[in-house]
């Protein structure tokens, strides 16, 4: 399986940025190293509205704000869907051990290609794990390749995945 990743740079200074994914089962286990839960904001297990992926978006230098793109498969979207505005982003803050809420920047999921888009987010050294839960659902506030290239002030990523 090929996935694609496109990021762009609104304000700040790009050193290196490196995104890794991989597939959950419906429960979203495994969950990736520092990540110890997907429970919502009542501490419930969330995972029945979090769709089955995690990515890790990793960087070096000072903050930046971008925007990142995530296509998921349909295989991995939640059921039944979640109603307008369906999913949002958020990412686990390692030292608090609990998702991002608020969550960061302005967001926009596309029904027919399965793509979160999520504009003005604050990237920081060594950001994190990100999920994708329920817009209505959100988690609480408690690669075989990979190449990126730089065009016209734009990032390109592009990966290559083992599916499990």
């Amino acid at each position: 399986m090929t996935l694609s990743y496109t990021g762009s740079i609104s304000a700040g200074i790009v050193d290196t940025v490196s995104f890794t994914t991989f597939r959950t089962n419906a429960a979203n286990l495994p969950y990736p190293p520092t990540v110890s839960h997907v429970d919502n904001l009542g501490g419930t297990n969330n995972s029945a509205n979090t769709i089955d992926r995690f990515w890790l978006v990793r960087k070096t230098g000072p903050s930046i704000t971008g925007n990142i793109s995530l296509r998921v498969l349909p295989s991995e979207l939640v059921t039944p869907a979640p109603a307008s505005p369906y999913y949002k982003g958020q990412n686990f803050l390692n030292g608090t051990m609990a998702w991002n809420f608020p969550i960061p920047g302005t967001q926009s999921w596309a029904v027919a290609t399965t793509i979160l888009t999520i504009n003005g987010v604050p990237v920081q050294q060594n950001n994190g794990w990100w999920a994708i839960a329920s817009a209505a659902n959100p988690l609480p506030v408690v690669l075989l390749s990979f190449n990126a290239e730089c065009f016209n002030k734009m990032s390109l990523y592009h990966g290559q995945l083992l599916q499990s």
